[in-house]
């Protein structure tokens, strides 16, 4: 089960980053480090979260539901760039599709979004998304 949970995540994240990628924004799913610790990566961007894996299996199949939370982080004086960032991230995947070897995409759809002020003053936009998907 550990193995398959794994393989989930890799096709998903995967599939994620390709789709991603073209919003023109650097994507992480593991963001660079500073010597010091702090944080390394260029603004705006996005980080793929780790997602969150439950069992999804039928009478024919192996599946998973997934939650998966997409951070946009930016910086400045005003919300609207990341929420437009957002916006895009909602077009491309609400409903949307992904390519992933071995697994079918049965329900992606976005649950939640919302964004907060970070200590050090930019703002990390997150969209919370449910996927379904089945072992093929």
């Amino acid at each position: 089960m550990a193995d398959a949970r794994e393989a989930a995540s890799v096709a998903v994240q995967t599939a994620l980053v390709d789709v991603l990628s073209g919003i023109g924004v650097a994507v992480f799913t593991v963001m660079p480090q500073a010597v010091d610790g702090g944080s390394d990566a260029v603004f705006p961007h996005i980080h793929i979260d780790e997602p969150i894996l439950g069992s999804f299996d039928t009478m024919t199949g192996d599946g998973h539901d997934i939650i998966q939370r997409i951070h946009v982080r930016w910086r400045g004086g005003s919300n609207l760039p990341g929420k437009r960032l957002q916006a895009e991230i909602y077009d491309l995947l609400h409903h949307g599709t992904l390519v992933m070897e071995g697994w079918t995409l049965i329900l992606m759809a976005q649950d939640q979004v919302f964004v907060t002020r970070m200590p050090d003053g930019s703002f990390d936009g997150i969209n919370e998304f449910r996927l379904i998907v089945q072992k093929t």
